[in-house]
């Protein structure tokens, strides 16, 4: 979430104002802060309800790659991204294919210690 907070204008290091984005970067924005959402009620929900957790976590991961995605190929917006930016993308995608990992993983224990309904 760190990372994720680092991308966007509060972070700092994003230099590109809102009206050089296109149509696609603002559908994108807009997935971004629904994944981010998501990842701050999984870490709530992760003590409580591992499964739930798991699950909200997957699916708010996966909402970050339109982003990445649609920056990296440069349909984000007219001009391209500060070099921080691109870093910063590359390593918060690797991080989240590791929590992706761990999200998974979470799940299946999680599964196999429920017990089967007869």
């Amino acid at each position: 979430m760190v990372l994720a907070v680092l991308l966007t204008p509060l972070g700092g290091l994003e230099t590109r104002s809102i009206a050089e984005t296109t149509a696609l970067g603002l559908g994108t924005i807009v997935l971004f802060l629904v994944g981010l959402v998501l990842d701050v009620a999984s870490v709530v929900a992760l003590f409580r309800r591992p499964r739930t957790a798991s699950i909200l976590a997957f699916i708010g991961l996966i909402l970050y790659f339109p982003i990445f995605i649609a920056d990296s190929t440069g349909l984000w917006s007219s001009k391209p991204a500060p070099p921080a930016i691109v870093y910063l993308s590359i390593i918060t995608a690797i991080v989240n294919v590791g929590v992706l990992f761990l999200a998974t993983r979470v799940y299946r224990e999680s599964t196999a210690k429920t017990p089967a309904v007869a």
